[in-house]
């Protein structure tokens, strides 16, 4: 037995310092009706101004359901003015909140706005030296993941050159996957370019462009970079294990269909399922865990 649930904590743990864990997002945020009846920007100042961050995150959500200048230009008034956090790993919050509804507002004004908030960040978002190599940490770890995720709903050609960008600037911390979650966003817009718009469909484009692992050591150019290929991969990867655990059979009927000669992509897919496999047991043990308390006296 303690075996076994020392194999599950390993798992966990291994779904968890994965860099595209972080790509796994909380529950969705639920708009209450007395915000869903607001219409107009404005109308949402005194929930913006609430002491309680949750208050906050949901009226800068519901702003980006309203979109229009109005709302913009209040989402980053509050960005702004928001407490930059100082802890080392900060959760989705309010200002990630803002990145993500200014991706959903879609405007060319939105648009340049995200595209500053994210340049600005890469440049002077605070940074951690690890000796080997160095990362993002805190807030700029997360306003920057949120910002590439928010910018792939874009498909003009300023976002694309800029993704592009990012993935070939070997200035930008190694240990933060920055250049892999830009090649993600890329690879989203792509699909999006296509018409590719099911998860299956998705599944297919993106499992036939995978032709290995992103942490094999052929990925690897030097000392925290990777080759072309080889950020291409992790990012597939990263957005597979984003399809969630429910995709998990339409994967295990994937890799059957991979000839076992194909060695590369084989293992690399197998990793992916092994990955969505250890989110499972994370997440039915954590059921099974609150289960049991709920029914304590």
């Amino acid at each position: 037995m303690k075996i076994s649930l020392f194999l599950v904590a390993l798992s966990i743990f291994v779904v968890i310092t994965n860099a595209q864990a972080d790509l796994i997002e909380k529950k969705p945020v639920i708009i209450p009706p007395e915000m869903q009846n607001i219409v107009d920007a404005a109308g949402l100042a005194t929930y913006l101004n609430n002491p309680d961050s949750d208050t906050r995150e949901t009226a800068v959500m519901r702003l980006g359901e309203i979109g229009g200048t109005d709302a913009i230009d209040l989402l980053m008034k509050f960005f702004n003015q928001e407490p930059e956090s100082m802890a080392l790993e900060v959760q989705r919050g309010v200002k990630e909140a803002v990145v993500t509804a200014l991706g959903k507002i879609g405007t060319e004004e939105a648009k340049q706005n995200l595209l500053a908030i994210l340049l600005n960040y890469i440049k002077n978002g605070k940074t951690i030296d690890y000796g080997a190599s160095y990362r993002y940490v805190g807030q700029a770890s997360a306003v920057i993941r949120c910002s590439l995720e928010a910018l792939s709903n874009f498909t003009d050609a300023d976002v694309i050159d800029t993704l592009e960008t990012i993935t070939k600037d070997q200035s930008i911390p190694s240990g933060c996957y920055v250049p892999e979650l830009a090649t993600g966003s890329l690879l989203k817009i792509k699909m999006k370019q296509e018409g590719i718009t099911t998860t299956d469909a998705q599944i297919d484009y993106l499992v036939n462009n995978l032709t290995g692992s992103g942490s094999e050591p052929g990925a690897w150019a030097g000392q925290g970079i990777r080759t072309t290929e080889g950020l291409k991969n992790g990012a597939i990867e990263g957005l597979l294990e984003h399809m969630g655990e429910e995709t998990l059979p339409y994967f295990k009927v994937k890799i059957n269909q991979i000839p076992k000669e194909d060695v590369r992509r084989y293992k690399a897919l197998s990793g992916v399922i092994k990955s969505l496999e250890a989110i499972k047991i994370s997440r039915d043990y954590s059921k099974k865990m609150k289960a049991r308390v709920s029914t304590v006296p």
